[in-house]
């Protein structure tokens, strides 16, 4: 089983999600999953993906209901350990697909199905921590677009692919003429570089790439090299089909006259990326060192200094260039092939968040936009808050909705 914990997506914690592949060739207009009955009109917006969009870290609505040793209110953070009391990062953990998810604490939780909540409300113990809720608030209530979060924490794309039956396929069909925002494709991709020993004694997260960070004292060259970081990066990618099961999503919600806006990943750097530092620390996940300040010689070069944070940006920006380049293929063959008479291409759009600002906000700074209770994996309040500027720019400028300082839809 391989341990499933990313930045964004899931955190560094004994029986963490296994990665889900499911077998696909490449979308064609055969392949569409069968439409189901319309779940979702006009005027509404759909956030869906990991645990980046479900504001994982951020408990929901359901508080501690059948979650176990977990008592936070909507909103409130869960606690910086491992395994102790309520609200810990053991706690917190999701169970595994396809039993029944829960999302735990997740700021779109509620009873581990949020596609049953009802649209955002304003109101006392309303979410409001994940980007969505935070662009609910942002818009002008006299022209607002309605507002769900279906995003389920640990989820990969192969759990969302209608065309291979994923636990998630048959809501992600019924999404029909709405706009769909979404995280996809870094999980379980950037677990695999996770390795955190036990406080020296056993293993909670080992993933499949982590040991070639550093390889005899040396830190593996910024490239997909047999020594390079992006090598297992890149195997990995292909093994689990990951752009197969990513464009068969594209293309289903393209042909169910959705408009889509695929959100890229913020650049981040968990103390556990790599073999690094992988000892955890008993007094709570968070804490760790910059990984800026982790420098070895390159294995190829060794007059050349290779940081931890060095290889973590080059894992990161592989995984977002991949998502922009599915995207733009998929413009392609949506107004060439898949749908050429109805030039949907033009419905689907890539935008990354503003990876400097991120880069200038890391874990360790004191300004963080990563919230630090599971190894500096996801965006705090603060974090979220710029996910929220970057989708309401790019939904303006590709969609001309939310434009404005008064944003309305």
């Amino acid at each position: 089983m391989k341990t499933v914990s990313t930045f964004g997506l899931l955190f560094a914690i004994a029986l963490a999600l296994s990665g889900c592949s499911g077998g696909s060739s490449s979308f064609s207009s055969t392949t569409v999953a069968p439409m189901q009955p319309t779940e979702v009109m006009p005027h509404t917006v759909v956030f869906l993906g990991d645990s980046v969009t479900a504001g994982f870290g951020y408990c929901g609505t359901e508080g501690g209901a059948n979650s176990g040793n977990i008592s936070c209110s909507p909103n409130q953070s869960f606690s910086n350990n491992w395994i102790l009391g309520t609200n810990s990062l053991k706690a917190c953990q999701p169970v595994n697909a396809p039993a029944p998810l829960n999302d735990r604490c997740s700021n779109n939780n509620d009873k581990g199905a949020p596609w049953n909540a009802q649209p955002w409300k304003a109101g006392s113990g309303a979410p409001s921590v994940a980007y969505s809720y935070q662009l609910a608030k942002m818009q002008n209530p006299q022209g607002a677009a309605s507002i769900v979060n279906w995003a389920m924490t640990g989820s990969t794309p192969a759990q969302w692919d209608p065309v291979t039956g994923g636990v998630f396929g048959t809501r992600l069909a019924g999404i029909h003429n709405a706009t769909v925002v979404f995280t996809l494709g870094a999980n379980p991709l950037l677990s695999d570089f996770l390795k955190i020993t036990g406080f020296g004694v056993y293993s909670i997260a080992n993933g499949v790439c982590a040991n070639t960070a550093v390889l005899n004292g040396k830190a593996a060259s910024l490239d997909d090299s047999s020594n390079g970081i992006l090598n297992c990066l890149n195997t990995q990618w292909n093994a689990i089909q990951q752009s197969e099961h990513l464009t068969n999503i594209y293309a289903t919600l393209l042909g169910n006259h959705n408009q889509v806006l695929v959100l890229g990943y913020p650049q981040g750097c968990p103390w556990s990326f790599g073999n690094w530092q992988s000892t955890a620390n008993p007094l709570g996940p968070s804490y760790g060192k910059a990984c800026s300040s982790q420098s070895l010689p390159s294995v190829a070069n060794t007059s050349q200094q290779i940081t931890q944070f060095d290889q973590a940006v080059t894992v990161g920006t592989t995984i977002n260039n991949r998502l922009s380049q599915l995207v733009a293929s998929a413009q392609t063959q949506a107004d060439q092939s898949w749908f050429p008479q109805q030039h949907l291409g033009g419905n689907i759009q890539f935008v990354l968040p503003d990876q400097t600002s991120f880069m200038t906000h890391q874990a360790w700074n004191a300004r963080s936009w990563f919230f630090k209770n599971d190894t500096w994996v996801h965006p705090n309040a603060l974090g979220q808050h710029a996910l929220a500027i970057s989708v309401s720019t790019a939904m303006c400028q590709d969609f001309h909705h939310w434009c404005g300082a008064a944003m309305t839809w």
